[in-house]
């Protein structure tokens, strides 16, 4: 069987997908290529926008006072353990002073940090957690995180988490996480909605079914959504283990990649040839440009598969190029910030 590169493997893992049967409008070659590279710049665009965000900023400013907190100062995040960072945070919030025990098992009460004390200091009983400090130039604590739920599992797993900041009262973060977990110590369903000011983020998970598990997620920049994941793995049997095949669609702002990946025959199969299980088409604006093919190479010494978009025209360009022009913009983006 032949080599197939980890730029293969990075398309199964973000394009398995099933290709859509509609006759949609075709860009020419050179126009569907511009407009595929253009994407890479929308990427570095929305990294910086997200980062530089007022939500983000909020998030930046409660857990820079977290760590201030003397309270805070001799726990850390431990390295001997895969816990998720929401334990640790759980951990912090379960070491505020005179922290009250809900039901719920999470501390409650009012804290107001106090600039002279350098820390939080309880004001009063509360239902939930709520702490108030300043943001920005303000000399007032303008900022308030509230913790309305904050709930484990026997194993120490996050199956509830509901949480939001709000600065000036305008909301800037509103999280709420829910997660069923299996015996295994496996997610069995997800349901999770972050909103960070302007962004948000939505996720749904589900393996509760028979012979299938479903995800699908977007990213959304107040109405408009920028990138959407959907997503049917199917098995052939109710033991679930490795899906049979995985089809649905990935698309970030005007680009699209839709097909199917039958991962039985690809495991069945003698050649090796991804053209034989894999069939992916390539969108943007909804109007299709081309199929992902893959091409037989050589680097002299080993054969392998490299994946290449063909426009409608026959002209063909590297997945591979592409896809690093989108990780050197995303570096870009990330040194600038």
């Amino acid at each position: 069987m032949k080599k197939l590169p980890f730029i293969f493997i990075l398309l199964l893992v973000l394009a398995s997908c099933t290709k859509e049967e509609e006759d949609a409008g075709h860009l020419n070659s050179e126009v569907a290529s511009d407009a595929i590279h253009e994407t890479a710049g929308d990427v570095s665009d929305d990294i910086i926008t997200f980062m530089e965000s007022d939500g983000v900023g909020s998030v930046s400013t409660i857990l820079d006072f977290l760590f201030e907190s003397s309270e805070f100062s001799d726990i850390g995040f431990r390295k001997d353990e895969q816990k998720a960072r929401i334990l640790e945070i759980g951990r912090l919030f379960g070491s505020l002073p005179a922290a009250r025990v809900s039901n719920n098992n999470f501390p409650t009460g009012v804290y107001e940090w106090n600039e002279l004390e350098g820390d939080f200091i309880f004001v009063e009983d509360a239902e939930e957690l709520i702490l108030k400090f300043p943001v920005g130039a303000s000399e007032t604590n303008n900022g308030i995180f509230t913790l309305s739920e904050f709930a484990f599992d026997i194993n120490e797993l996050p199956t509830d988490f509901a949480a939001n900041i709000t600065v000036d009262e305008v909301l800037m973060v509103d999280a709420d996480f829910r997660v069923n977990w299996s015996d295994d110590q496996f997610p069995e369903s997800a349901d999770i909605y972050v909103f960070v000011n302007p962004f948000t983020f939505d996720l749904n998970f589900n393996d509760t079914a028979d012979k299938s598990s479903t995800l699908d997620a977007s990213i959304a920049i107040g109405d408009e959504v920028i990138a959407a994941i959907d997503l049917v793995a199917h098995y052939a049997t109710s033991l679930k283990g490795f899906p049979k095949d995985i089809e649905g669609s990935v698309e970030y702002r005007s680009v699209k990649i839709a097909g199917g990946v039958d991962l039985l025959a690809a495991d069945q199969s003698e050649s090796g040839d991804p053209n034989d299980f894999i069939d992916l088409a390539l969108y943007v604006d909804d109007n299709q440009v081309g199929d992902i093919i893959f091409v037989l190479e050589t680097d002299g010494i080993e054969e392998y598969y490299e994946p290449y978009v063909q426009y409608l025209d026959g002209t063909e360009e590297s997945l591979e190029d592409i896809l690093n022009a989108i990780l050197e913009e995303v570096e870009i983006a990330l040194m600038d910030i």
